[in-house]
């Protein structure tokens, strides 16, 4: 059977292939934080290596999931990095070891990398080259309703079955659901695009392509705004990795029980996918800079507000408006691949685009381990988010500084059409 594809189904299918990768593999690792240290008796920095684990392999992933994608279509890609993803879960649900259980995340992390941003980006820039910003954040909606119930849902399964089974329950769907939707409902680029691409290709007789506008790997990486697009990541990413992961420890150790940790986790994901669809759009219409400094100062702001909330001065309002803006102002991050494209061009866009993924979960990576260091030090959480609130301000600064290197030409005709 033949599927007709149009834009806003592949968008559609690419929203819900979300919902059961990413959200999964990385809002369930608060869930499993606390019943990992009362089984196995590991300290906070050391569970904290399961998050970095994921990250850190998920960033040094993208680079491949790019080169990847630029020579494979994103079916089998995708749906290759869901199956992955997926036995990840299934063996971490049988590790008894540290070491083990930090492999089985590294395996995830190599999945999640081929479905994630890298992926969404291409699709949303092919499919969609008048609104790319947009399509950006509606195909990242997925994640938001991922990120949103699935600590809600695997929370329940290791209350009543233990974190085993927590970890089957992530993992099957992916396996079960998420392969097939890519396979049958996803590609890299409409068929006529597809069409005129390799008709395009045929026709250029340089093999390095020269007449596409944009930079090269290489060339893109010797100039300014490159480094600080990666720096970009890098800090905020660090800076959301450092609090995201300890968000349900640091709640139960303020007085909050497990289900309203779970749910206030829960419900600030699901304001990520209206705010990746707002600030997307607000990307395409008043530039992706303004974006970037608007929305991440917003984003530092939720974190210190996080803070407040931990000492019930004030109720509950501090939580509830660090609900709001920390979903909705990490929404912000979809202005990156964005600017990347205006900065850089379309030449080794998904390259590129893996290396900013690259950046950004190394800061992920990092951003937990320090903080679970930093907690253990301390017997506190107060400094390690401090740090965090540093990290995302220095991001908002740098994102007005990235400017478009003079080297790039202004032709995008054959942009269009090869990349």
């Amino acid at each position: 059977m033949t599927v007709t594809h149009n834009r806003w189904a592949v968008l559609g299918a690419l929203s819900i292939f979300e919902i059961f990768l990413f959200g999964p593999s990385v809002a369930t690792l608060g869930v499993f934080f606390t019943p990992l240290i009362q089984e196995f008796h590991w300290s906070h920095a050391e569970v904290s290596q399961l998050a970095s684990s994921v990250d850190v392999s998920l960033g040094l992933c993208s680079l491949l999931a790019g080169w990847l994608l630029d020579r494979f279509d994103v079916r089998w890609v995708m749906s290759a990095g869901a199956a992955v993803a997926g036995v990840g879960f299934l063996a971490a649900s049988q590790s008894h070891s540290l070491p083990v259980m930090v492999a089985c995340y590294a395996v995830i992390g190599l999945g999640v990398s081929m479905g994630f941003m890298v992926a969404i980006a291409m699709i949303a820039g092919n499919w969609f080259p008048d609104r790319t910003g947009l399509a950006i954040g509606i195909g990242s909606f997925g994640m938001a309703i991922g990120l949103s119930f699935s600590p809600r849902i695997i929370a329940a399964v290791v209350v009543h079955a233990g974190w085993r089974v927590g970890m089957i329950a992530a993992g099957l769907p992916m396996l079960l659901v998420a392969v097939p939707i890519a396979l049958l409902f996803l590609r890299t680029r409409p068929p006529a695009v597809a069409v005129a691409r390799a008709s395009v290709r045929s026709s250029i007789k340089s093999a390095d392509c020269d007449d596409i506008p944009g930079l090269k790997v290489r060339a893109a990486l010797g100039t300014l705004p490159m480094w600080l697009l990666i720096l970009i990541n890098f800090f905020s990413q660090y800076g959301l990795g450092a609090v995201y992961f300890h968000t349900i420890p640091y709640l139960l150790s303020v007085g909050f029980p497990i289900g309203i940790a779970t749910l206030i986790f829960g419900v600030k994901g699901f304001f990520f996918g209206p705010g990746s669809i707002l600030w997307g759009a607000a990307a395409d219409r008043f530039g992706p800079r303004l974006v970037i400094f608007c929305g991440f100062m917003l984003f530092a702001t939720s974190v210190l507000l996080l803070l407040v909330a931990g000492t019930h001065r004030y109720g509950l309002a501090p939580l509830l408006v660090y609900v709001v803006l920390w979903g909705m102002d990490t929404g912000a991050t979809v202005a990156v691949p964005a600017l990347l494209a205006q900065a850089m061009g379309k030449r080794s866009y998904g390259s590129l685009n893996g290396i900013l993924t690259f950046a950004a979960s190394a800061g992920q990576g990092v951003g937990p381990l320090v903080s679970g260091l930093l907690i253990d030090r301390t017997k506190g959480y107060t400094l390690a988010f401090e740090f965090a609130v540093i990290a995302i301000l220095i991001s908002a600064v740098l994102g007005p500084m990235v400017r478009r290197p003079k080297e790039i030409a202004h032709d995008n005709t054959v942009s269009t059409i090869v990349d």
